[in-house]
């Protein structure tokens, strides 16, 4: 198994067995995001969704697979968000990924939006 985390715009990732976690390693970069970024993991891709940036807060929703053996993978762009949107909360289940809360424009937010996965793990 694998544990992905970002600071800034850095992913860094270690591996995970009975001992517990294993060393953090750098495993690259996202281009444009600098924080808050909500993250979320289903099958063998991590979610990459909404986040502050320099413009404000961010619509972006993007994935990478991930692997023990080779980490993040490249980084995929997908439909964005309907606003932007940052700190939200986050969950897959049912063949769907949903996201909840966070805050859009400069309050918190009451939203709760939903996308479909599809087999490729794209929504």
């Amino acid at each position: 198994d694998l544990v992905v985390c970002q600071v800034g715009q850095k992913l860094y990732c270690a591996s995970v067995d009975e001992r517990g976690i294993g060393t953090w390693e750098t495993a690259g970069v996202l281009d444009g995001l600098t924080g808050k970024t909500t993250l979320a993991g289903w099958s063998d891709r991590i979610y990459f969704i909404g986040g502050q940036g320099e413009q404000g807060k961010l619509p972006l929703v993007r994935s990478a697979r991930v692997s023990p053996e080779n980490g993040v993978g490249d980084v995929e762009d997908h439909p964005a968000l309907p606003v932007g949107m940052r700190e939200a909360g986050s969950v897959i289940e049912g063949g769907r990924i949903y996201l909840a809360g966070g805050r859009t424009g400069n309050q918190v937010s009451g939203l709760v939006l939903s996308a479909p996965i599809d087999e490729e793990g794209r929504p």
